[in-house]
């Protein structure tokens, strides 16, 4: 129990460090969510594609909201690598009714949702990973939703309302 805390902990100096002197607080969210996906594919070498919708207009997102949306990124990814067997990624940024949307979507193997969503909630499901992710949203007032199933590939989709990107 301990040592979750003192990682939750760890987790969060990090993340605020990161918002008040890294590179992340000079970049826009479609900048950083390219280089993350540029970086993913030279290691991955998995296919991406990377879609801004008409709607996006760079938000001024505030530090601590690009660092969760860019952990999600990067954690989401880092899934599709190791699980996934996909040979694509589609990365898409929007903004509907008020609210900033990514949505990373892979063309790989899928998932027994509910199987996974069962495991989620043990209190012995490792603190990274899906739990992570949603935790991140959440922190910043966003949803975090999944989609698969076994031979579907998977659809990540993070909701952030603009109000919150100040």
């Amino acid at each position: 129990m301990f040592s979750l805390i003192r990682e939750v902990y760890a987790q969060a100096d990090a993340a605020f460090a990161e918002a008040r002197h890294g590179e992340v607080r000079r970049q826009e969210m479609a900048e950083i969510a390219a280089k993350c996906l540029e970086q993913f594919q030279q290691h991955s070498g998995i296919g991406i594609v990377l879609t801004i919708a008409p709607t996006w207009k760079e938000q001024a997102f505030s530090p601590m909201v690009k660092v969760q949306l860019k952990h999600i990124l990067q954690e989401a990814l880092a899934n599709v690598q190791r699980h996934a067997a996909a040979t694509r990624v589609a990365v898409s940024l929007a903004v509907e009714d008020k609210y900033t949307h990514i949505c990373i979507e892979d063309d790989g193997c899928g998932f027994c949702l509910s199987r996974v969503l069962l495991q989620f909630l043990r209190p012995s499901f490792p603190r990274h990973g899906l739990p992570t992710m949603r935790d991140r949203a959440r922190a910043v007032g966003g949803t975090f939703r999944i989609e698969s199933s076994s031979g579907h590939g998977t659809r990540i989709v993070v909701r952030v309302p603009l109000s919150g990107s100040r």
